[in-house]
């Protein structure tokens, strides 16, 4: 008996074609929740650097009742990187000063859904325009 075994042609075709389809189906879900992490992100980098600015306000030889003015100030940063976090296009770039603190990316970026997110200092208060 000299039995052929293995594929033909045609099966791994059809084979190709519906791990395609799969994959095109899975792709938008895919974006989404990267872009939902992202921003998830920036947002747990935003309520770190609100935590130390309540530190450095309780602080009697820092803050002594008043919230830091700036980044160097406060002396928070996100390990070796300074300020920016995230992976290429999604790089949130983040600010303080006393009244609220924002996490930034470039307005032409599509990899998340909120290109600005602004953290108020008091009311812990998440938004996209800065507090007035």
């Amino acid at each position: 008996m000299n039995a052929r075994r293995g594929f033909t042609l045609m099966e791994m075709m059809i084979v190709v074609v519906i791990v395609g389809i799969l994959a095109a189906a899975s792709l938008p879900a895919y974006s989404y929740y990267v872009r939902k992490a992202r921003q998830a992100e920036a947002t747990t980098a935003l309520g770190d650097i609100r935590a130390a600015q309540m530190m450095y306000r309780n602080d009697v030889r820092q803050g002594n009742g008043d919230y830091a003015q700036d980044m160097q100030e406060l002396g928070w940063k996100l390990m070796d990187t300074g300020t920016t976090i995230g992976k290429a296009p999604a790089l949130y770039t983040y600010s303080t000063n006393t009244t609220y603190s924002a996490a930034i990316t470039d307005s032409t970026n599509k990899s998340v859904n909120e290109q600005k997110i602004f953290l108020t200092h008091d009311e812990a208060k998440l938004s996209t325009e800065p507090p007035t």
